[in-house]
């Protein structure tokens, strides 16, 4: 071959091979939960966050400093939210005596109690929805 003819003669190019694009890895935060492999006989407990609210303080009875939510069963279903403190009660701000009627009814009460409680010349029925 003449020098003319190689120079006019294509040169093989040599195709690089690249791996196909993939999507950016997520963080670990966002990847998905991985299974793990536990034995049969061990029991899972549920997580948590699956677990409701009153489910989770079912087993926790009301006592001095715990904040109570109660549901009148009767007119209007009224909820109130208080806390049973030992100073004086401050209804405006949520805190109720203990020795009031009203903490006195709810004391050692469960989630999910329901109770009969004398306010005035007045019994009412009422659900302890939540104790924290």
């Amino acid at each position: 071959m003449k020098l003319a003819e190689r120079a006019a003669a294509p040169t093989p190019v040599k195709e690089e091979v690249r791996p196909p694009i993939s999507a950016p890895e997520e963080p670990a935060s966002r990847a998905e939960p991985r299974q793990l492999d536990l034995p049969v006989d061990r029991p899972v407990r549920e997580p948590l966050d699956r677990r409701t609210a009153a489910s989770a303080a079912r087993h926790q009875a009301a006592r001095l400093g715990s904040k109570v939510r109660l549901r009148y069963l009767d007119l209007g279903q009224e909820t109130y939210q208080f806390t049973i403190v030992k100073d004086s009660s401050a209804p405006e701000r949520g805190l109720v005596n203990q020795n009031a009627p009203l903490a006195k009814a709810v004391l050692d009460a469960e989630a999910g109690d329901e109770l009969e409680i004398l306010l005035g010349s007045t019994i009412r029925k009422a659900v302890v929805e939540s104790v924290i």
